[in-house]
């Protein structure tokens, strides 16, 4: 299968690790190689406000999640929970926020849950798939 996680692993709920797995150009999985060529300033944390990044289209396949990255031209595959995660960050939404809402909705630990987001949020930020926002109190610094 072209979408799921980290080989052995098991994510929230006992499904596959949200984290995505690459998919080559050709259709192959390739294991998250290339790594990724950019990374976000600054490891998210449960305060990070995150949205999805303009660079990028995606579309659901049942319950998954398929990401093109328009930078780099590759599709990412996200299985039920990556892409409950991708649905809940189309509009801005606090980590801390989305955490809550998974441990709701799946049978998870919140200290599971959080590590689980926040490696893949890191992941797709290397991707240039996700985007920091500065929080709504604080000031832009541009």
């Amino acid at each position: 299968m072209l979408l799921g996680g980290h080989l052995g692993e098991r994510g929230l709920c006992g499904h596959r690790c949200v984290w995505p797995v690459l998919v080559s150009k050709v259709g192959v999985p390739s294991a998250l190689w290339p790594p990724a060529t950019s990374s976000s300033p600054m490891p998210f944390t449960s305060a990070s406000r995150v949205v999805v990044s303009d660079e990028q289209v995606f579309t659901t396949l049942g319950e998954e999640a398929v990401i093109l990255g328009l930078r780099d031209g590759v599709y990412y595959g996200l299985d039920a929970v990556g892409a409950r995660v991708w649905a809940l960050i189309a509009e801005p939404r606090v980590v801390g926020d989305i955490v809550t809402t998974l441990v709701a909705e799946f049978d998870v630990t919140p200290e599971r849950c959080e590590r689980d987001v926040l490696a893949l949020l890191d992941d797709l930020a290397a991707r240039d798939l996700v985007t920091e926002l500065p929080l709504a109190g604080d000031a832009d610094p541009s």
